[in-house]
């Protein structure tokens, strides 16, 4: 467990001991004028309002935390770290008689943990209840869209198991301190399952993919969904594959302090603006909301990890690329820290009508959310068009963490949206192919080979000189493989050389064995499930 001792705490019980060296004796609120008014004991008056003051400012505006296992790196200075249990001791020291302060003083100190999850509760339902009220007009269509298209998933998820870890939601209590709001200005959340046993040291963050919006009319629909605000997501998440706690289904990771970040924001944890048109307002706050859920984590056994891994799904696997190293960089100098991309890897190639399609979707969303000056900076004054540094073929070359790149070579969201877009398929000729791999016919097979030829090319570089990296490029239809039993490890998993995923990215990040795994072109890997409709 990481503890912090709040240097406040101890103002209070000192203005005591230093009143009652002085033989001033405080009074309750009561008497206060009496107190103004008489003249005897001057200096005390004074030095009562100025320690009053002095104290009143310490609770509200600052904090300065120290772990009671202190090391450089842990030590916690913030502004503007409101303290509940402060401010109701203070409230105290001035209503009850001098008396009656060394009583009630410790039973606030010792029911401290549970203000924080009060006032979270609190601040929930009243911003729930602001929102519903607001929201009234669209309600109703809201509701209706959200159930009919979220109902086969949590079908899925709950349905026939038992044994599935439900982990609950925590919100970022702070996030106002740093300005971090999911695009309808709700606080940002996370969900943290706790390690146990060896691995209660070891921390994994998986950032939650789920696409990009990049312009204000998407970003405004986006912002009335899951996506865009933890107001619509579900409060309880399955953690399942490499977020398992089953030993039998996760064996490398399954102790470890694991982190479900959820996703707001439609820049992939990387924007930093706001549109504010006196009608409607977004918040494109990614970076912040990054940042402020490591700080509220760090304080939570973060800060003192061992080991660590980030890792993240589709547009989460972008973020892996984008924070790799700044994530190190919170941690202690002696901690073993790596990072993963689950279907994060975006290619920058035309699509089947020669258009720059995502190369131009991820320009517009770069101006629209202030992402560029978030890219690395290594990579953006090496280029000559900063905006290329989104692409991870162009930023890998600079990230300086350990990497391992897990990706299908025919990643379906890929071949869906930025090989064969609907805008380069204005007839349907992909629709079946899109559907169905085997209703594909020669011509199209071929031109998915070329996808695979594309990924390999952009990744040669790091395949032949990465020392430290590791790879598992599969030729299964497939998007996001990290967070699905069946993929991750199960006894049907896609494997390569007698390898699955569960094992690769173990036997990578433990040293246990070197792990850069291509696979042979479609369709020669019987072990994929192909699941692309």
């Amino acid at each position: 467990m990481y503890c912090y001792m709040d240097l406040r705490y101890v103002v209070l019980p000192i203005i005591y001991l230093i009143f009652k060296c002085m033989h001033f004796q405080l009074k309750p609120w009561g008497h206060f004028d009496d107190l103004w008014k008489t003249d005897q004991n001057p200096i005390g008056k004074i030095a009562f309002f100025f320690l009053i003051i002095i104290s009143t400012l310490l609770f509200l505006l600052t904090s300065i935390k120290l772990p009671l296992r202190m090391t450089i790196h842990s030590i916690h200075f913030q502004a503007g770290d409101f303290s509940g249990p402060l401010a109701i001791s203070l409230l105290c020291s001035i209503f009850l008689p001098q008396s009656s302060f060394w009583t009630a003083f410790p039973i606030i100190i010792c029911i401290s943990p549970w203000f924080s999850s009060l006032v979270n509760m609190l601040q929930s339902f009243l911003y729930w209840f602001y929102r519903t009220l607001q929201a009234i007009p669209t309600l109703n269509i809201i509701c209706f869209t959200q159930q009919e298209g979220n109902l086969e998933i949590e079908a899925v998820e709950i349905e026939g198991s038992e044994d599935q870890l439900l982990v609950e939601m925590t919100l970022v209590q702070n996030s106002s301190v740093h300005e971090a709001y999911c695009l309808d200005g709700s606080m940002p959340a996370y969900h943290l399952h706790r390690g146990f046993g060896a691995g209660a040291s070891n921390w994994l963050l998986q950032f939650e993919g789920g696409g990009w919006c990049n312009d204000i009319e998407s970003c405004l629909e986006r912002a009335k969904t899951r996506r865009g605000s933890t107001l619509y997501m579900n409060k309880l998440q399955v953690f399942s594959g490499i977020l398992s706690n089953n030993a039998s289904l996760n064996p490398d990771f399954y102790n470890w302090n694991r982190v479900k970040i959820r996703y707001c924001d439609g820049a992939s944890f990387a924007g930093d603006a706001k549109f504010d048109n006196g009608t409607s307002l977004l918040y494109f706050r990614g970076q912040r909301i990054w940042q402020a859920i490591i700080l509220d984590l760090l304080p939570k056994g973060l800060g003192i990890a061992r080991k660590a891994l980030l890792s993240g799904c589709s547009a989460g696997g972008l973020a892996s690329f984008l924070h790799c190293d700044n994530f190190t960089s919170y941690l202690p100098p002696n901690s073993s820290v790596k990072c993963l991309s689950d279907a994060g890897f975006f290619l920058d190639i035309r699509d089947i009508a020669l258009n720059h399609t995502i190369r131009s979707f991820y320009e517009d969303l770069i101006y629209l959310q202030g992402v560029e000056q978030n890219l690395d900076k290594n990579c953006t004054s090496s280029s000559s068009f900063p905006k290329q540094c989104f692409f991870p073929q162009y930023m890998l070359t600079y990230i300086r963490t350990p990497f391992f790149i897990l990706n299908s070579a025919y990643d379906v969201y890929q071949f869906h949206n930025i090989l064969v877009p609907s805008s380069a398929d204005l007839h349907g000729h992909w629709n079946h192919c899109k559907l169905n791999i085997s209703e594909c016919n020669t011509d199209q097979i071929n031109i998915l080979q070329g996808l695979r030829k594309s990924m390999l090319a952009a990744l040669r570089f790091f395949y032949n000189y990465s020392r430290r990296g590791g790879m598992f490029i599969n030729s299964c239809f497939a998007h996001c493989q990290s967070e699905s039993q069946d993929t991750w490890f199960a006894a049907d998993s896609p494997r390569m050389h007698n390898k699955n995923i569960a094992e690769a990215v173990g036997d990578w990040y433990f040293s246990r064995n070197i792990t850069k795994e291509i696979d042979c072109a479609y369709p020669c890997d019987s072990t994929c499930h192909n699941l692309i409709g």
